[in-house]
Parts: C-alpha cells; structure tokens; sequence
C-alpha cells in the first residue's frame, strides 16, 4: 500500500505535477469560504440578532466576491483588496481611498502597538527587498498577524 502510493506519487512529480502546491491548495479555502468561518466565529459577539452577519454578507456579495469570492485566499493579491475597495469606496461615496487606509493602518500599529515592525510589515503584504533577508523570511507570521488585527478591528469599531 505504501510502495503504491510511493510509486504514484514519484510517476506524478515525473509527469510535472507539483504535489506539494496540489495539497496546499486543497487546504486554502476560497475567501467566499473564509468569510463564512469569520462571521461563524464572531456571530455571537454581534448582538443584534444577526444584523451584522447579514449587513457583512450582502456588502462582501456587492463588492467583494464579484472580484475575488473564488479565489483561494493565498492567491489574493493587494491589487485585487485595492481594486475591491476603490469599487466599495467609489459607489457609497466616500472620500477616501485604499492606500489611505492602509497608511492609517501603518501610522496607528507603530505608534499604538508594541507589534513587530516585521510583523506590521507582513499585514500590510509588504515585501522583503533585500534578497538575503528575503530569503531567510519564509514565514507569513499570520499567528502573529492575528493579534495585531484584532487590535485594528477594535480601534477602528470605537465610534461605530
């Protein structure tokens, strides 16, 4: 059973396949998939009888998933978070734009918090440039990240 297995996979590496990548894939949910996790776990801090819940599903059903509701979370790029948001933005009127946030971001995690620069730096998908640096860096620091993010959501729910 073992040595079947062994031989099927050497044959599919030798036919080009990428197992690895092929197995990752199966794991990584779609970002439709994903915001149903997220508001699964939040539900029950939202105590307006699921006002939230469907206030966040039908804006993400306008403006997200048109965009990027199949596409496997890894695969989703800044550009695509950016073209989403200028759509989102652009349509209710609001005088504001992606980058914006993502500099308000910036300004409130380094001088509010006690995150990581790196860390701050991974959430707002920035890259390495330096290629020896770059090259030891191959964690995504998304135990990390969550924390910070949680801060963030927090900070920006006060007035709401």
């Amino acid at each position: 059973m073992a040595r079947d297995r062994a031989f099927t996979n050497r044959r599919a590496v030798a036919d080009g396949r990428d197992l690895l990548a092929e197995r990752r894939k199966a794991r990584t949910p779609t970002f439709e998939a994903a915001v149903d996790k997220v508001i699964a776990l939040h539900r029950e801090a939202w105590k307006d009888g699921g006002k939230t819940a469907s206030l966040w599903r039908s804006t993400l059903r306008a403006y997200a998933y048109p965009q990027i509701g199949r596409t496997s979370v890894d695969q989703i790029t800044t550009a695509d978070v950016i073209t989403t948001l200028s759509k989102l933005l652009k349509e209710q009127r609001v005088a504001a734009v992606p980058h914006g946030f993502r500099s308000s971001f910036r300004d409130w995690a380094s001088e509010r918090t006690n995150h990581p620069r790196a860390v701050i730096e991974a959430a707002l998908a920035h890259v390495v440039r330096n290629q020896t640096e770059a090259s030891y860096a191959r964690s995504d620091l998304l135990e990390k990240r969550r924390p910070l993010m949680d801060q963030w959501a927090t900070y920006v729910e006060q007035d709401i």
